[in-house]
């Protein structure tokens, strides 16, 4: 699996996630991870701003709290994401799509020795 090193919240600033993206003709983005308000809700928007479709895994993500993640969520869904459980967006999506849709499981990893490194995975589906 890929790992994409980063720097900022958003997994597409300063990195080559956009062209590995491309190369592979991926169109839309399931986005997981942690934190639902930093990390993903920040590369959802700039994957959005990117002319990707972009789902969020209500299941697939986690912040500090229940109200930070539901309100992280329901921003989301207001203009840029689609907030769906994984398992009902994979079920739901013919094969063809599956195809093109990509996982991205950001965090948020900060440590007393690594500071600053945001690991991004990358898995097809």
């Amino acid at each position: 699996v890929p790992v994409i090193e980063k720097s900022q919240y958003d997994a597409f600033f300063n990195t080559d996630l956009e062209s590995r993206l491309r190369r592979e003709k991926v169109e839309q983005l399931l986005i997981a991870g942690v934190t639902t308000h930093l990390c993903c809700e920040s590369t959802a928007r700039s994957a959005f701003a990117r002319g990707f479709a972009v789902f969020v895994a209500i299941d697939g993500t986690a912040t500090l709290n229940r109200e930070l993640h539901f309100a992280s969520l329901r921003g989301m869904a207001h203009g840029f994401a689609i907030p769906r459980l994984a398992a009902d967006l994979l079920a739901d999506a013919p094969a063809p799509v599956q195809r093109q849709l990509m996982l991205l499981l950001c965090s948020h990893f900060v440590s007393s020795q690594v500071r600053g490194f945001h690991p991004c995975r990358i898995s097809h589906y």
